[in-house]
């Protein structure tokens, strides 16, 4: 083996390009480098890569009644909570939570930090059913969302982390407004959680 073949080799090993991080570990391509043939020798063409972090994927607590939550496809580093009317007790043209539905609330928050890095940002959405006035909901609705902002605020645990409220009324239902069941899935308040430190 000749020094340069040696060297080479030895480059390769170092950077990882050989797969020696394991198959969890992901690897972004930096250079692929065309080594010129040394006399008598083949020309070798090799590819230079970097181990990125290894990626440590959020945990969505389970068992909270009333809370549906998932991780977006493309933005792993978020939890989309959507938690229902039902659940935060709110009363008709009312945006006062409930004691059952501010324990559910701060206990699921709570346990999605145990489960996740830090979290850097809190964005809060209302939503309404069609009954009323388009106004009207988007008023309630962003009642509502500051209810809940107000809630996450006074968490010891969330202090300095920011945090936006907006009523959407009856924007993006997610059931049909025909029904009653289908308007009370739309009366709710969605919780968007971003942190740091998933990958």
């Amino acid at each position: 083996m000749t020094f340069r073949r040696a060297a080479l080799i030895g480059l390769i090993i170092a950077t990882g390009a050989c797969g020696g991080g394991g198959s969890d570990e992901a690897a972004r391509q930096v250079d692929v480098a065309t080594v010129p043939a040394a006399e008598g020798g083949a020309t070798l063409n090799i590819r230079t890569s970097v181990p990125e972090t290894i990626r440590t994927p959020i945990s969505i607590p389970h068992g909270f009644p009333g809370v549906t939550a998932t991780v977006p496809k493309k933005e792993p580093c978020k939890i989309v909570a959507s938690i229902s009317n039902e659940t935060l007790g709110f009363a008709y043209d009312s945006a006062d939570i409930s004691p059952a539905g501010a324990h559910v609330v701060q206990s699921f928050v709570t346990e999605t930090l145990r489960n996740a890095q830090r979290m850097v940002r809190i964005d809060l959405k209302g939503f309404a059913s069609s009954e009323g006035s388009a106004l009207y909901n988007k008023l309630l609705s962003k009642r509502r969302a500051d209810a809940v902002h107000a809630l996450l605020a006074a968490m010891p645990a969330l202090n300095g982390v920011p945090m936006t409220a907006i009523g959407r009324g009856i924007e993006d239902p997610v059931g049909d407004n025909s029904t009653e069941e289908g308007r009370e899935a739309n009366r709710r308040v969605e919780l968007t959680l971003d942190f740091t430190g998933c990958e």
